[in-house]
């Protein structure tokens, strides 16, 4: 009976650390908890997958990786990318004798089948961990986070847990403040809608030209400072979605989508076509106020640069920042705004007074949100009080 409750016991406070592992994953090494189950994250466009598995079960494990092995190539979310498996084992228990060479075993079907995994496991009974087949942890973050392992599996199980709760709430808070609204479909409807609008308008100005010999919207919309001076200031909201040529416009757009997509879920529909609209105009009004009255100037890049001026500010500077830059694709607006700017720097005929106003509004516009939104914070707390 005695043997029976120590087992138990022991069940228990695996399952508890299992479970202090994963959400630290979450709050440490910067995962995703996905609503199935398993934990995933994005680092350089390459998808890494954890899942925390507190059991030795066999059975589940060679059904589970003959699950992953038997998936045709992308039409399984698992299929690809690295899966990174940690197994929380009590080696006292005799029937774990034997379970590296188990996992080894598999390790080396998944090799064979083209089925990228590491496997790890946690020696509950002396508080260590190891790869099996050698070598080090490829996640650097999650290494750090196993390193500290020996100090949670010590640790008293209530209290453990309540750490537990804390980094999860901790989690929770940090998602919030960073994705200030969700909804059903995020950004990608304003998002379609503004490269639809570029694309039409640029195909229909094509058709004329092909036809008729005239561009009627860019000649109505681009902007010409002249034309700008005698009152026709709609210029410098249009020409933010014209665009000389199909490469200035497939450039473009291809750097909208990509700096978008990792906007989304971040902001809102409002706060995103603000963004857009507010940055384009104001990298317009400095075309006309800097630059030589006989400029003619047209293109969505300051208001993608405005975007990326927005993440650049949650990425190094704003509030959670670290984080942001765990939950976002940060190697994608480096090489966008690095490129935009290099550009404009090494290049003739480049608008730098759009590119750098762009993010520089984009940049103010993010510290001036966080600013508002930091104050009804504060006065939501004192009317709490």
């Amino acid at each position: 009976m005695v043997d029976s409750n120590n087992a138990q016991n022991i069940k228990e406070n695996i399952s508890s650390y299992a479970e202090w592992l994963a959400v630290s994953a979450s709050h440490d090494a910067f995962y995703t908890l996905h609503p199935q189950g398993w934990l995933y994250k994005r680092d350089m466009n390459a998808v890494q997958f954890l899942y925390v598995i507190p059991s030795s079960d066999r059975e589940t494990i060679s059904a589970m990786m003959n699950g992953l092995r038997e998936a045709p190539a992308g039409t399984n979310v698992m299929h690809g990318g690295l899966k990174t498996f940690i197994f929380v084992v009590d080696f006292s228990d005799p029937q774990n004798s034997d379970f590296g060479l188990f996992l080894k075993e598999q390790l080396d079907e998944n090799m064979r089948a083209r089925v990228l995994t590491e496997f790890i496991i946690v020696d509950f009974n002396r508080s260590v961990y190891f790869k099996v087949g050698g070598g080090k942890v490829q996640d650097k973050s999650l290494k750090k986070l196993l390193d500290s392992t020996s100090v949670a599996i010590k640790m008293d199980k209530d209290k453990r847990k309540e750490w537990t709760n804390i980094k999860r709430s901790s989690v929770k808070t940090n998602l919030n403040d960073l994705r200030t609204k969700k909804e059903r479909f995020g950004l990608l409807v304003p998002m379609i809608a503004i490269v639809a609008i570029n694309v039409t308008i640029f195909v229909i100005d094509l058709l004329f030209w092909l036809i008729a010999d005239i561009k009627p919207i860019e000649n109505f919309g681009a902007q010409y400072n002249e034309l700008v001076a005698q009152g026709e200031w709609w210029r410098m909201i249009i020409s933010t979605f014209l665009h000389a040529d199909f490469s200035h416009l497939a450039g473009n757009m291809v750097m909208l989508v990509l700096i978008s997509r990792i906007l989304r879920g971040f902001y809102s529909k409002f706060h995103y076509c603000l963004i857009y609209l507010v940055t384009g105009f104001v990298g317009s009004l400095l075309t006309y106020l800097c630059m030589d009255i006989s400029i003619m100037s047209l293109g969505a890049s300051g208001a993608i640069m405005g975007i990326g001026g927005v993440l650049c500010y949650r990425m190094f500077i704003g509030k959670n920042s670290k984080f942001f830059r765990r939950t976002a694709n940060c190697i994608t607006i480096i090489a966008i705004v690095g490129y935009n700017l290099l550009v404009g720097l090494t290049m003739p005929d480049i608008n730098n007074w759009a590119h750098f106003g762009g993010f520089i509004v984009g940049f103010a516009m993010a510290w001036i949100s966080e600013l508002i939104q930091k104050t009804k914070e504060e006065n939501n707390n004192q009317e709490s009080a």
